[in-house]
């Protein structure tokens, strides 16, 4: 190998790194914002628009925004972008972000039992072995946990791993997402896409606002009040969140990609948990959120999560 293709591949696995190294901090802010009061349906909203709009600002609409904007696919791809969030984001109201992130690795085996199911990808033994792996891990995580207080981010996290899914499969068959050749088109259609699903997000949630604010609907906790969108803290971590971390993110992802491949970006990002952990303690240390014990069973499984993940990239290298 060249020494060009070697720092081009150094360069991919430091933006790898500093994609899982954004994924951890997002965790973080997260729950800074859910400990300051922040309305998780507010918070994601106002997060996912400014996100778009930053993205659209940075790199154009290009000449087929309109179209991106309009296609079924890009409203299915963004309204799956949105619920993967929200459902992360209130799985922080009853998990620890370290916690959160691991039990979220349950989609390595839910996107193979997916992909063979939808898209008659049959796994090999290697890949079905690191599923196996993987589940074990956020199983054990799992009963660890005090489901009289947990379950509720339980069930977050398990949805949030299905959108996952769901999301990274509709990306790939995403017409104008599969037809950009670089990081500017890709960018640019994640920035259409979340713009505009999230600009209509926001009209819907106004509208059941103001359904509530008559009496059609009951109050419930999906839906927010007025104050919540003026709500200091939710709107400077907002802004922290949709304009820096969500860029950079998106930036760091389709740039290492390019350089070192899908396959290798996952098995970076199999560090999340642990990397998450260590921004955990970090945050917790200096009063940034609450302090999170971290026990034995926590970093073992997160241990397990990283045996799993590599099982499963060299099942797939083998097929």
């Amino acid at each position: 190998m060249n020494m060009a293709g070697l720092d081009g591949r150094l360069g991919g696995w430091i933006e790898a790194m500093g994609f899982v190294v954004s994924i951890a901090v997002l965790s973080i802010v997260y729950a800074v914002a859910v400990e300051a009061g922040a309305h998780v349906t507010a918070f994601i909203l106002i997060s996912t628009v400014i996100s778009g709009a930053a993205l659209v600002l940075l790199v154009g609409p290009g000449r087929d925004g309109v179209a991106i904007m309009m296609s079924p696919a890009s409203w299915l791809l963004g309204v799956l972008h949105i619920l993967m969030e929200g459902a992360y984001c209130f799985a922080l109201i009853y998990l620890s972000p370290a916690e959160t992130s691991l039990l979220v690795r349950l989609s390595v085996p839910v996107a193979l039992a997916t992909s063979y199911v939808v898209l008659s990808r049959r796994p090999s033994r290697w890949q079905l072995t690191g599923a196996l792996i993987v589940t074990a891990a956020v199983a054990v995580t799992i009963s660890q946990i005090d489901l009289a207080s947990g379950l509720a981010g339980v069930l977050a996290c398990m949805s949030c791993a299905l959108t996952v899914t769901f999301r990274a499969m509709a990306s790939e068959l995403h017409p104008w997402n599969r037809a950009a050749r670089t990081i500017t088109g890709k960018l640019q259609v994640t920035g259409l896409l979340v713009l505009i699903t999230a600009l209509a997000s926001l009209a819907a949630i106004g509208v059941a606002m103001a359904l509530v604010a008559v009496g059609v609907l009951a109050p419930n906790p999906v839906v927010p009040r007025a104050a919540d969108f003026l709500h200091v803290p939710t709107l400077v971590l907002a802004v922290v969140v949709g304009a820096a971390i969500f860029s950079a993110m998106n930036y760091l992802q389709f740039s290492a990609v390019v350089k070192i491949g899908t396959e290798n970006l996952i098995i970076a990002s199999a560090l999340m948990p642990m990397t998450t952990l260590a921004l955990q303690q970090l945050a917790g240390s200096v009063g940034l959120i609450r302090e999170h014990a971290v026990p034995l069973h926590l970093v073992a499984a997160m241990g397990l999560v990283i045996i799993g993940v590599v099982v499963v990239i060299h099942g797939a290298r083998q097929g």
